[in-house]
């Protein structure tokens, strides 16, 4: 769509993928932060990001957590919550109803360093908001749980490694005319169940790191 907007001028772009660039020094200071929060790096590091602009857009904290549960128990796999300043107690939460050892960003690093960390992740599983773009631009395989907006309007957009989950007919009133839902209704429409299928069918086809099952221990 911004596109159309120079494409009058001659302007275009062969690839419309997104992409970010990360300074050397930045991906070192990610690692850095990794290895001293884990004791080394994971084998299996996975992203979970609980929050996003508006209630409307936010999965229920318990599904992320029950989702937290399996990949802990299931691949083993150790946990980066993302989420701003504001949302620290919302990300210090899921890691207390999840019960397994978790990096919190709440605020604590800038967009940059937060972007190193995601890049350092096999997978991303979040809300549609900033994280979840920046998952897909990082080529982090990510899985957005989709509400409010329907996916052909803001992706993931042309990328093998993005899928997501929306469910058309979870509410009368889609497509959503007011996007300020007291109650989520469409996200909850979706079940832990259904997010742990499409991870097993298809992120642990395709991207689940060579490690013997529930064998993340720091190197």
């Amino acid at each position: 769509k911004r596109l159309n907007f120079v494409r009058p001028l001659g302007a275009d772009a062969a690839d419309t993928r997104m992409e970010i660039f990360l300074p050397p020094p930045v991906k070192k200071e990610a690692a850095r932060i990794v290895q001293e929060h884990f004791g080394g790096i994971p084998t299996c590091l996975i992203a979970l990001h609980p929050g996003g602009s508006d209630a409307y857009k936010q999965w229920p904290l318990g599904s992320f957590a029950t989702l937290g549960r399996f990949l802990q128990e299931t691949y083993g796999a150790h946990l980066l919550i993302i989420g701003n300043r504001s949302e620290r107690p919302l990300g210090e939460e899921l890691a207390r109803q999840i019960g397994a050892p978790a990096l919190v960003t709440g605020g604590h690093y800038n967009l940059l360093t937060v972007a190193a960390l995601l890049h350092n992740c096999h997978l991303l599983v979040g809300n549609d908001s900033g994280p979840l773009h920046l998952g897909l631009a990082l080529k982090t395989p990510s899985i957005g749980v989709l509400g409010a907006d329907d996916p052909r309007r803001i992706g993931p957009y042309r990328v093998s490694w993005g899928a997501c989950l929306f469910k058309e007919d979870a509410c009368p009133r889609n497509p959503c005319i007011t996007k300020r839902c007291p109650r989520s209704v469409c996200l909850e429409a979706i079940r832990p169940e259904e997010v742990i299928r499409l991870i097993q069918d298809w992120w642990a086809l395709h991207y689940l790191p060579a490690a013997p099952k529930g064998e993340a221990h720091g190197g």
